[in-house]
């Protein structure tokens, strides 16, 4: 019979304001590892990128260090497709391309 551990991030999830703020953390950190994983292979500068889909070059740099907190679904479509990426929302049997 095996016992249950339970780990100290398990009980870090049961505190909500722990739980909130790692949800919001894992959410900055993803988006900065989407947008990483995405220009992997690209070597063009912060400024060049942002210059042709036409926003701050400092939004780029924030996505770029995860300290982008949100972005514009418009920017992240743009950024994707500057990187080569189609984007797809999928259920069952749908697909809607952006």
């Amino acid at each position: 019979m095996t016992k249950n551990i339970e780990t100290t991030f398990d009980r870090w999830m049961k505190d909500p304001r722990v739980k909130k703020e790692y949800e919001k953390e894992r959410a900055d950190f993803i988006l900065s590892e989407i947008f990483h994983a995405m220009k992997e292979g690209n070597n063009q500068s912060v400024r060049t990128l942002a210059k042709k889909i036409g926003i701050s070059p400092s939004v780029i740099q924030n996505i770029n260090s995860g300290n982008q907190r949100d972005i514009r679904l418009k920017n992240f479509v743009s950024i994707a497709h500057e990187f080569g990426f189609s984007l797809v929302l999928e259920k069952d049997d749908t697909r809607i391309s952006l």
